[in-house]
């Protein structure tokens, strides 16, 4: 009886492997093929990249769709299999035979995990350098500009969210910690003179900017300032080669975060930032990340429960009409992909808790896939009572 079940477990083991590493490679290819591999080619064509680079380039935009990739094969993969156990009438057969069919779940779950550990290093380890070496890759050969997004820091330490103290934001981040951070803005409040809160008492336009030391001070190179007038607008007052500001050091370790983009760190990175994004009050961005590094500890584990919900989806008797676990995968696919971004935004801006936000696209695909077996599971050609009755 061990042996037998040594063998199915083997047996069911490969088609779910096999299954969803396809799943895997084909989105991995569709996602590439358009786009991607179009912009490669052309870059390649034209000279800026020599084919070794071309190759090294594809590669670098592999995690990241690897990341997408795995929980959609994971659900597509076993529903396929599920699914053609039963039109084949192989699944009948071996729970005819005694074998529960939730015994027949434990292979699933073991690949599945194989492909969560799979996950969790993509996310944690190749992502991170990658998109640190596609970046450099790009901004060399002129195919990109050195960052798509400017870094934005509002001091509310001392005087609270309503009064801030200053202003800093650059335009353009550099890519290594030597290189200077350009396109600068600063500005600086004083309490109103209407007594009410605060308004901007200067602004400092600068080409770029330096780190000095870890204590916060920073050199603005080649800028002017501007002071408000007592009529209320603004005049040059002061053009400036160089200028030595004090910022914080928690600006220095942001600013250092942020050349990294936030989005693509690994969790104990990202754990980092977002402490300090709380201990300098950054509260919409703080709740941000916060969702992101729970999603982080969470998404590693969606492969498993979309192998599990696949496997409900695809149970269905011979003969059935196939189409309609099919278009349950598609919603669940689907709802889930447009609930990650979705359920982001809603924590960050305190909708939701934080902890709700991060579970939100998995409580949202399971509540999906429980009603539609709770409305087919009686349809007759669907999940039929007698299957569900003998499983």
């Amino acid at each position: 009886m061990m042996a037998s079940l040594s063998k199915v477990d083997r047996y069911f083991a490969v088609q779910w492997l096999s299954a969803i590493g396809f799943g895997v490679l084909l989105f991995v290819i569709i996602w590439l093929a358009p786009e991607i591999l179009m912009d490669v080619t052309q870059a390649v064509t034209d000279g800026k990249l020599s084919v070794v680079q071309g190759v090294m380039a594809l590669l670098y935009h592999v995690p990241e769709i690897l990341l997408t990739a795995i929980p959609m094969a994971a659900l597509l993969g076993s529903v396929f299999v599920v699914q053609r156990l039963c039109q084949q009438n192989e699944l009948v057969a071996i729970l005819s035979s005694g074998i529960s069919a939730r015994r027949l779940i434990v292979p699933a779950v073991a690949v599945s995990l194989v492909f969560s550990v799979f996950y969790a290093l993509v996310q944690e380890v190749w992502q991170p350098a990658a998109f640190s070496a596609k970046t450099l890759l790009y901004v060399t050969h002129d195919l990109q500009g050195k960052s798509s997004d400017p870094f934005l820091f509002l001091d509310r330490t001392h005087r609270g969210e309503r009064a801030p103290r200053w202003f800093f934001m650059a335009g353009e981040i550099p890519l290594t910690a030597k290189e200077p951070f350009a396109q600068v803005v600063m500005l600086t409040y004083a309490p109103s003179t209407q007594g009410v809160g605060t308004e901007i008492q200067s602004i400092i336009q600068a080409k770029s900017a330096r780190i000095l030391n870890a204590s916060g001070l920073w050199q603005l190179q080649d800028g002017v300032e501007y002071h408000m007038r007592s009529d209320g607008g603004y005049e040059a007052s002061d053009t400036f080669l160089k200028k030595t500001v004090h910022l914080s050091p928690a600006v220095n370790a942001l600013a250092q975060f942020h050349r990294k983009n936030p989005m693509a760190l690994n969790m104990l990175d990202l754990q980092a930032y977002v402490g300090l994004l709380k201990a300098t009050h950054q509260g919409q961005d703080q709740r941000f990340f916060s969702v992101r590094l729970l999603q982080k500890w969470l998404n590693p584990l969606t492969p498993v429960l979309f192998v599990i919900l696949g496997a409900l989806i695809g149970l269905e008797p011979p003969r059935s009409w196939r189409a309609t676990a099919l278009t349950v995968t598609a919603g669940v696919l689907f709802l889930y992909g447009v609930s990650v971004p979705f359920s982001v935004n809603l924590g960050s801006l305190g909708v939701l808790p934080i902890w709700m936000a991060a579970v939100l696209p998995q409580l949202l695909a399971m509540a999906l896939t429980g009603l539609s077996i709770g409305l087919l599971r009686n349809t007759q050609g669907y999940l039929g009572q007698g299957f569900w009755g003998k499983a």
